[in-house]
C-alpha cells in the first residue's frame, strides 16, 4: 500500500487527517525509540561508555566516512543479491551482512540519540537520560517525515545511517583519532 498514493486520491480533509496520524505516530514511535535506547544504556553501560567513547573521541567527518562507505557497499551487495534471486546466498546475506550492520548501527544509536538530544535540548541543567535519548529520537524521527520527498529522504538516511554505522565501527573496533585541539 502506498500511502501518497492513496492520499492523494482522499478529501483534503482526509489528506489532512492521514498527514498528521502519520506526523503524531512517528513521533510516539520516535519517543518510544529514546526511551528504548536510554533502557538498553542502562542495562549495557559497558556497550554505551564504548560507544560514547568513540563519539566523543573521534572526528565527525571521519565518523560519517566510516560508516557511509560500508554504507554505501552493503547497499550495492544487497542490489547483486537481490538480482541474483538465490534463497539461500539472500539468506546468507542476511546473517553475514544485515544482523552485523544491524548491530553496529544499534551500537552508534546508543550514543548518538543522547548526544543529538543533549543538542537539542541544552540548558543550563543537565537532562535526564530519558530525556535526552527521548529528544534524540524525536529529532530522528521528525528528519524522517522527509519521506514524502524521496530523493531528501535518501539522503538523509545515507547521511544518518553513515554517522550511525561510523559510531558503531569505531566503537567496535576501538581505533579512535583523538580530536586535535582547536587553534
Amino acid at each position: 500500500m502506498n500511502l501518497p498514493v492513496c492520499l492523494a486520491a482522499a478529501s483534503p480533509g482526509e489528506t489532512l487527517a492521514g498527514v498528521l496520524l502519520y506526523v503524531v505516530l512517528g513521533l510516539l514511535g520516535a519517543a518510544g525509540l529514546g526511551a528504548a535506547v536510554a533502557t538498553l544504556r542502562v542495562i549495557l553501560p559497558g556497550l554505551a561508555g564504548l560507544a560514547d567513547g568513540a563519539l566523543v573521541a573521534t572526528r565527525g567527518r571521519r565518523l560519517f566516512l566510516m560508516g557511509l562507505l560500508p554504507l554505501l557497499g552493503v547497499g550495492l551487495l544487497a542490489n547483486a543479491v537481490g538480482q541474483a534471486q538465490h534463497e539461500t546466498l539472500g539468506a546468507l546475506f542476511g546473517i553475514l551482512v544485515l544482523v552485523p550492520t544491524g548491530l553496529l548501527v544499534l551500537l552508534g544509536l546508543l550514543a548518538a540519540l543522547p548526544h543529538l538530544g543533549e543538542r537539542l535540548l541544552e540548558r543550563d541543567r543537565p537532562r535526564s537520560p530519558l530525556a535526552r535519548s527521548a529528544g534524540g529520537g524525536v529529532a530522528l524521527g521528525l528528519s524522517a517525515t522527509t519521506i514524502w520527498i524521496p530523493q531528501l529522504f535518501a539522503l538523509l538516511l545515507l547521511l544518518v545511517g553513515g554517522w550511525l554505522l561510523g559510531i558503531g565501527l569505531s566503537a567496535a573496533l576501538g581505533r579512535r583519532t583523538p580530536v586535535a585541539p582547536a587553534p
